[in-house]
């Protein structure tokens, strides 16, 4: 932290500062970079499953209003959008 951030005392930082932070050590080359390069070609890949049509699946765009979230049979129910009164 102390190169690329100059921070010298992570114990210092609130819980937000320091994730944000650490989350950008991988970017800059250096040991942090090259364990996490090493982990991720030591794990197997994943597999992505092809959709259940076996087509190419359709992309729906939903503009989020509370009409259109409510009409929505993927996401019906997920949201509360109280009374106002």
């Amino acid at each position: 932290m102390s190169v690329f951030h100059r921070v010298d005392d992570i114990t210092a930082l609130d819980g937000p500062t320091l994730f944000k932070l650490a989350w950008r050590l991988p970017a800059y080359s250096g040991v942090v970079r090259a364990v996490l390069q090493e982990q991720q070609e030591s794990q197997p890949s994943l597999a992505v499953a092809s959709p259940p049509s076996g087509g190419a699946a359709e992309r729906r765009w939903n503009p989020g209003t509370r009409a259109t979230l409510m009409a929505d049979p993927d996401v019906k129910g997920l949201f509360s959008f109280g009374t106002f009164e």
